[in-house]
């Protein structure tokens, strides 16, 4: 998991190319002072590492050591032991390990210990950095890779360590044994605070007590984990995204409004508006009456001229380029159009807020925590007290209403002395309309016409796809979406599809065999059976117990009008809508999520006679 605000999109940094060093992928790891020429552990130590085995490559041993340097950066010294399983055809070519300008990499080495007792040190003249920029990353981040020069065969020892500075603490420091990706075993971290550089350390989703011990090196809070397995399956559709155990460290006494007052210090040179920069603002919202009016002729002016692109320079994974700069260069990222359009709106007189959060739903933002757990900024401006939330990176959103991805999410809305956390509200217009003319094609199939309407924040994603891709993807997309949402065995002939600035509208003709009932001589039709993905599977399951979120659209209108014959008699019409409410929910609130979806999922089996009279 990353904790900082960049993108529009949540990137996996630094994916483990193999099990042996996952301690390296997070980057979360940094450099203890003084160290010798080999960082390795006594090589009979790490042979003498015992855990049970496993067929996949398995972690057997983990230690990662966290200090609180004079300069207050954090430092962190990681041992991860692998012992490669009977996949070993499988095992990965190279090591890697990222870095990036909040997590700088000070020395990296390894070493693969053969089970006939030779071993093969890995120097850290063998990792090379590479910049991972692309065509369409300019990134101040890297991998540094050490290739396999032979091969490890089951039962292998590979051992890594890396030394990583934390050069903003505030950002905090994260580490968990999900991070593996594989079971782990043994697992140990230490966290030493130096006097007068205290830190503060808070567990998310599992509980701890360390043993604190005081040295003249200052007070050392030990923490020994439970084994960690990752999950057997697949998660439920409606539970959260980010349970795993994990250990945020932040400097003492931080604050969502001192980590707000950190953040706007660190990007506050950014905002200044220059004489362009105003002038084009003044141009912008000339003639706009109201604070609104002004505020979203800039927003709309952001997204219509500056294209999206990621650049991470000087710091930028969380530091965004001057807004002058945005402005004369016309591209930038979600951090950039937040910065620019907070400077033209600073010009022309509107109190409009930085806002950092998480894109994506199911992911759980642990306030108790005031660490950056964040992958995306957006502009936060109060409307005479109603939230309004401006998202240029949506190319097609709505004023003052980002996309469904955002819907309640937490944000940290970033102001001098008073940040604070604030719910990013669904809109109450959000609605996914199913419509229809079908007519019974043969004794279990209809054939016709279906369109589907997605207004709101439901619309945002398509209406962006529409002006981004060609009519062929378009078309496969949008195929690919109706399966999605609707049905998988739907056979789609033709499709079209027509946009407007808060909806957008999918119009098929299709065929859907086998999705009517039989029984005797009559033929019975249900929202379930035409539509089976409207509402998520397996809600019986004792996982929706535990629902954090509705993961699909969560209100629906239908009206399909299914005709026994073409040109016969009146079509029955099968009608149906539910409103459930997008969570995320807390203990408190689930149960009345639950009582509401039993009732859609009532709805959503009842059948209606196409042939016949009574219902089965």
């Amino acid at each position: 998991m990353r904790t900082e605000p960049h993108t529009r999109d949540t990137r996996t940094r630094g994916t483990p190319i193999t099990a042996a060093v996952a301690m390296l992928v997070t980057a979360t790891a940094a450099m203890l002072s003084g160290c010798g020429t080999t960082m390795l552990m006594e090589e009979d130590a790490v042979r003498r590492i015992t855990a049970p085995a496993d067929a996949a490559a398995h972690v057997v041993h983990c230690t990662a050591d966290f200090t609180t340097m004079p300069d207050g950066t954090i430092q962190e010294k990681r041992y991860v032991v692998v012992r490669v399983g009977s996949d070993a055809a499988g095992f990965p070519r190279q090591l890697s390990v990222s870095e990036d300008a909040n997590d700088r990499v000070l020395n990296v080495e390894g070493r693969i210990l053969h089970t006939n007792g030779s071993a093969a040190r890995i120097k850290p003249s063998a990792f090379y950095r590479v910049n991972v920029s692309d065509d369409q990353t300019i990134a101040e981040e890297y991998a540094r890779i050490a290739p396999l020069s032979e091969k490890v065969a089951p039962g292998d020892l590979v051992e890594t360590v890396v030394l990583i500075e934390h050069v903003f603490p505030q950002m905090g420091v994260f580490f968990s044994p999900s991070m593996f990706g594989h079971a782990a075993d043994n697992v140990a971290c230490t966290v030493t605070t130096i006097p007068g550089h205290d830190l503060a350390m808070q567990m998310a989703n599992v509980s701890i007590t360390p043993v604190i011990t005081t040295t003249p090196a200052g007070t050392v809070h030990s923490f020994t984990w439970p084994a960690y397995r990752p999950p057997g399956r697949t998660y439920h559709a409606m539970l959260e995204r980010n349970p795993s155990p994990a250990l945020f460290i932040v400097p003492s006494g931080q604050s969502w409004a001192s980590f707000g007052d950190w953040y706007l210090d660190l990007v506050k040179d950014r905002l200044v508006p220059g004489k362009a920069l105003a002038d084009t603002a003044a141009r912008v919202t000339a003639g706009k009456a109201t604070a609104r009016e002004r505020m979203d002729a800039i927003f709309e002016y952001c997204q219509r001229n500056v294209r999206y692109e990621q650049m991470f320079l000087e710091h930028g994974e969380f530091v965004p380029n001057a807004a002058d700069v945005i402005l004369a260069r016309k591209f930038g990222d979600c951090k950039d159009y937040t910065t620019l359009m907070h400077a033209m709106a600073a010009s022309v007189g509107i109190p409009a807020h930085l806002a950092i959060c998480y894109r994506g739903r199911g992911h759980r933002l642990h306030e108790n925590i005031p660490a950056s757990q964040f992958n995306h900024v957006l502009l936060h401006f109060s409307d005479n007290g109603v939230d309004r939330w401006y998202d240029a990176t949506d190319r097609l959103g709505l004023c003052g209403t980002p996309s469904f991805d955002l819907a309640n999410a937490t944000a940290l809305v970033v102001d001098r002395g008073q940040s604070k956390l604030v719910m990013i509200a669904e809109s109450p217009a959000n609605l996914f309309r199913v419509e229809g003319d079908l007519v019974m094609s043969e004794e279990s199939g209809l054939t016709g016409i279906l369109r589907a309407t997605f207004t709101q924040q439901y619309a945002v994603e398509y209406s962006w796809a529409s002006e981004h891709l060609n009519p062929e993807k378009m078309r496969s997309s949008l195929t690919h979406a109706l399966h999605e949402v609707l049905g998988a065995t739907m056979i789609i002939d033709s499709i079209g599809w027509s946009s407007a600035r808060d909806a957008f509208t999918i119009t098929a003709r299709c065929r859907m065999p086998n999705c009517l009932a039989a029984i005797g001589e009559n033929r019975y039709a249900a929202a379930s059976r035409l539509f089976p993905n409207l509402l998520p599977d397996d809600t019986e399951e004792e996982g929706v117990q535990h629902a954090f979120f509705f993961p699909y659209y969560n209100r629906v209108a239908m009206d399909v009008a299914i005709a026994r014959a073409a040109g016969g008699t009146a079509p029955v019409h099968l009608r149906l809508a539910y409103q459930l409410p997008a969570g995320p929910f807390t203990d408190a609130d689930r149960p009345a999520f639950l009582a509401q979806l039993k009732d859609a999922l009532a709805a959503f089996t009842r059948s209606i006679a196409l042939t016949g009279t009574s219902h089965p």
